[in-house]
């Protein structure tokens, strides 16, 4: 452990009058510095380039979410000025810490930026200063991380040897361990009530798609609880809707291969833009995990880029789509599989 201390030493400190240097505030402050690094590079020429030309004009956010740029970029606009509140708030708090009286009042100088009492007009973004500022934020940061990934490694090896002198006295038992799984609501945003987000539908449609996906690319066969537990995942609605196209596509057979190929094209389409959305859902859900310490400053995935603006009913029409191609009809009609269940 002799790099410990040469990463120690890299960690930023700040002396007052309560205690003599950050310590254990070192990781809160890291990744509020990574918070404002991202939200920094977020709104480079670069990035909002790609957001004008590329995000908003993606097919599967035109198509479920909004043909409206100017709506989603207000979205974004919404989004990001949200997360620059959770970052001020979060310096407002280590700020409090502080000796320095300027830091301490920072909550209300933040709100004078807001009302516009502060010109805006005086900030140095994009300038040498300001990027120097964001590198030297940036090394702090990945100091920060290698000493919260040393720390993590040494308490791992810490329970290792533990378990190993259990072992040698013969007190090693056998234990279960019960991880209980939970879905974050996205929150921060009203999608309304006919979208998934308002519903609370984003990441269990999320799931559906990336299952449906997983198992539309697998040439391997697809077992009986593989297609119970998707079908389960749909709600009674989207059921409807997959029952209803299945028995239209019943005159499918398995040795039609043009028909088959004709609707493989069709579907590979869809999932084209359909499951980067889902994607994009579940991974803006995994970046503000509020419980996992995180220090990655690249701009992240905008809410306008999920599932949570998606139009309800346009989004189940594309998943039924999927769900009654030629190989889920044969993957739900193989010998010996279950019948689709009816309506009840």
């Amino acid at each position: 452990m002799g790099w410990l201390p040469e990463i120690l030493s890299d960690i930023p400190t700040r002396r007052n009058k309560k205690a003599g240097q950050v310590g254990i505030l070192a990781f809160e402050t890291a990744k509020t510095m990574s918070r404002l690094i991202s939200l920094y590079k977020s709104l480079s020429d670069e990035e909002i380039i790609r957001l004008t030309k590329d995000v908003v004009k993606s097919e599967g956010v035109a198509f479920l979410n909004s043909r409206d740029e100017e709506f989603l970029l207000s979205l974004a606009c919404a989004e990001k000025l949200e997360d620059l509140d959770r970052a001020a708030a979060a310096i407002s708090r280590l700020g409090k810490k502080c000796s320095d009286s300027n830091l301490d009042r920072f909550d209300l100088v933040y709100m004078e930026l807001k009302l516009g009492i502060v010109d805006f007009g005086k900030s140095d973004y994009g300038s040498r200063m300001t990027e120097r500022k964001v590198q030297k934020m940036e090394k702090l940061v990945s100091a920060t991380s290698s000493l919260h990934a040393a720390l993590d490694a040494l308490a791992e090896m810490e329970i290792s040897e533990r378990k190993v002198k259990e072992w040698k006295k013969g007190r090693m038992q056998l234990s279960n361990s019960n991880f209980d799984h939970f879905n974050q609501k996205i929150e921060n945003h009203e999608g309304g009530p006919l979208t998934l987000g308002g519903l609370g539908l984003a990441l269990r449609y999320a799931n559906v798609i990336l299952l449906a996906e997983k198992y539309l690319d697998s040439a391997a066969s697809i077992g009986r609880y593989e297609r119970e537990s998707l079908y389960q995942m749909l709600t009674e609605n989207l059921k409807a809707l997959v029952r209803t196209k299945l028995s239209k596509n019943m005159k499918c057979k398995e040795d039609d291969a043009l028909l088959a190929d004709g609707w493989r094209g069709a579907m590979a389409e869809i999932m084209g833009w359909l499951a980067p959305m889902a994607h994009n859902t579940v991974r803006w859900q995994m970046e503000r995990n509020v419980e996992k310490m995180k220090f990655d400053s690249k701009p992240g995935v905008l809410l306008l880029q999920t599932l949570h603006f998606s139009d309800k009913e346009k989004t189940e029409a594309a998943v039924a789509e999927v769900q009654g191609d030629p190989q889920c009809i044969l993957m739900m009609h193989l010998p010996g599989s279950p019948e689709i269940p009816s309506n009840k």
